[in-house]
Parts: structure tokens; C-alpha cells; sequence
């Protein structure tokens, strides 16, 4: 299983959409000790309409804190969006994962098992994700025509008032998929340097590096020679 790190400039496929008013959410650090790396992904909803979706593709399990002064406990959920029939446009099959009510806690980092846990349809009725698909064996993920696309959403906010006073956090976004493999996505506040990144030095940093690769080459020297 790989694991990608996101971060600010370098969000790896993810896109982050505000719908209406976006009053805070950001990659912040922790809280506490996330389960991957030390930051995460978070948002706080003070206002109706505050919607922040990211997306990505495929299937999975995930990671979220409500913080303990969060009023509201109503937790970060899952949309999936389908061509149900494999003709390659979206069908308007939609559904939707919540994680289980009463199960949310606050001041802790709990993982939710998306994969095998119930989905609303939107049509009607729940469902897994496995008896889903054995239903409509052509069903395809599919982005929904918006301005931010994505056919897998994390979404935290909503028309309404009742994820006012939300204030969490998600870490962990574990995706699987036969032909895509196997990633869990771990949101930081910084990318990892790249293995070729050379280091900014300052002209004084740069000179006693200078300085002491000179003397590191005359000991190698009086070494050969002696």
C-alpha cells in the first residue's frame, strides 16, 4: 500500500471546491496526533451553504476529528456519482456515506470503514458498496457536471444549518482500486522535498559548506598520499 502526501501547492489529483461561503478550511496542524504525518485537512462551518469538496478517484476508508468545542457533531460524509449503464455519462445515481450515528466522538481520530459500511441512494433505499455493484455490474464512477467535478467527494457543510457549528478535521483518505492500486492520501502542511531538492543557503551557509568540502577534499588528499 503506497501513501501520497497533499499539501498546499501540491495537492496530487485532489481538488478543493468551496460551494457559497467558505469561512475556514485549510491544511492545519494535527490536532492532536493524526494518524498520518502531523497535519490534516480541516474546516469549520459557521455559516448555511459552506461546502468544501474534495475529489478523487475510486474506493475506501478515511479518517476525521471533531474537535471537542465543535457545538455540532454531524461529521464529514461521502458522495459517490455513477454511470450506472457504462455509457459514460452521469446518470444521476448517487450515494452517499455518513458515518454511523452516535458513533461519532469528539477529541479523537477515528477511521470510518466506508467500504463496508451502509450507503444511502439518492433514488431511494441502502445499500453496500459491494451489493451495489453486483447489481449494476456496469456501473462506472462518474463525475457530476459542476464546476468541481469529481466523482468521489468528501464533503463537509450543507445548504442548511444543521452542520453549523462544525469544527473538524480529515486525514487518511485510503483509496483501492484493482487497476489503479492502493493509496492512502495523508494531507500535511508541507510536500516532502523532492530527493534531488537541492537546499536554499544563505551566501554564509554557502561558504562554510564550500569551506568544508575543501577540507573534506585535502584530508581525502593527505590521506591518498600519505
Amino acid at each position: 500500500m503506497g501513501q501520497t502526501v497533499v499539501a498546499p501547492g501540491s495537492l496530487q489529483g485532489w481538488a478543493i471546491g468551496p460551494f457559497g461561503t467558505d469561512p475556514g478550511a485549510a491544511f492545519t496542524a494535527g490536532p492532536g496526533t493524526p494518524p498520518f504525518g502531523s497535519a490534516s485537512y480541516g474546516v469549520s462551518i459557521t455559516v448555511p451553504a459552506s461546502k468544501v469538496i474534495l475529489a478523487r478517484l475510486t474506493a475506501f476508508s478515511f479518517w476525521t476529528y471533531v474537535d471537542p468545542g465543535a457545538s455540532n457533531v454531524n461529521d464529514w460524509y461521502v458522495n459517490l456519482y455513477f454511470d450506472t449503464d457504462g455509457d459514460g455519462t452521469y446518470d444521476g445515481v448517487r450515494l452517499d456515506y455518513v458515518p454511523p450515528s452516535g458513533m461519532v466522538m469528539q477529541g479523537v481520530w477515528q477511521q470510518w470503514d466506508a467500504f463496508a459500511g451502509t450507503w444511502s441512494v439518492n433514488t431511494g433505499g441502502t445499500t453496500t458498496l459491494a451489493s451495489f455493484l453486483a447489481s449494476n455490474p456496469n456501473a462506472r464512477l462518474n463525475a457530476f457536471s459542476d464546476p468541481n467535478g469529481g466523482a468521489v467527494r468528501f464533503n463537509m457543510g450543507d445548504t442548511a444549518a444543521s452542520y453549523v457549528g462544525f469544527i473538524g478535521n480529515l486525514d487518511g483518505v485510503r483509496i483501492a482500486h484493482d487497476a489503479v492500486g492502493d493509496v492512502t492520501w495523508d494531507f500535511e502542511l508541507e510536500a516532502p522535498p523532492s530527493l534531488l531538492e537541492i537546499p536554499t543557503l544563505s551566501p554564509a551557509g554557502l561558504a562554510a559548506l564550500v569551506l568544508l568540502l575543501l577540507a573534506a577534499g585535502a584530508w581525502l588528499l593527505r590521506r591518498r598520499t600519505a
